[in-house]
């Protein structure tokens, strides 16, 4: 028999480390650190940690965006070229 997958039989789930991060981090201009990190029970440490995870990521998708754009226009470029 199939397990069950626990994501989708509880909605009122904890949230997940990277998305109280998340929050935190939006929320911050508004509120004190420390007093987000203890709403959202989370060490400074793992947010710090949450936040440069999260960094790297959006800059791999950065790059990668621009390579597949470049990608596509030098694609393009080179099909019209021989038209």
């Amino acid at each position: 028999m199939p397990k069950k997958n626990p994501g989708l039989s509880s909605t009122t789930s904890e949230p997940t480390n990277e998305e109280k991060v998340i929050a935190i981090n939006e929320l911050r201009q508004s509120f004190p650190l420390n007093e987000l990190l203890k709403f959202y029970r989370i060490a400074k440490s793992s947010y710090y940690y949450g936040l440069k995870a999260l960094k790297a990521i959006k800059n791999y998708v950065i790059k990668y965006l621009k390579y597949t754009k470049n990608h596509i226009v030098d694609t393009v470029l080179n099909v019209l070229h021989w038209l």
